[in-house]
């Protein structure tokens, strides 16, 4: 049995990222009869199916998102993409990026 479940927080204030801190995040795993979690998502764990890969795995390719950069499953992978790939991404995904002022 093996799986991975991870959650990595984008777009966080810099008051949650401490001394450089690049990555907010958690990860549990199951590979080769061990246990594991932690601070992060490490690439050992993303590689793995299950819990969070799983609908991954039965999606088909998008048309939309077919020119930006995804995982080995093809889900987009944020983190890669240039920045005028994540505002036409966060706009396919109809996010409002305006900045809110209160």
């Amino acid at each position: 049995m093996a799986w991975g479940f991870s959650e990595v927080y984008t777009h966080l204030p810099e008051r949650l990222m401490p001394e450089g801190r690049e990555v907010a995040g958690y990860y549990i795993m199951v590979k080769d009869t061990e246990i594991s979690a932690g601070d992060g998502a490490p690439a050992e764990c993303l590689e793995l199916p299950g819990l969070h890969n799983v609908a991954a795995k039965l999606q088909k390719p998008s048309p939309e998102f077919a020119d930006l950069p995804t995982t080995g499953m093809g889900v987009p992978d944020f983190a890669s993409m240039t920045k005028s790939q994540k505002q036409r991404f966060l706009k396919l995904c109809a996010v409002d990026t305006a900045v809110r002022q209160e």
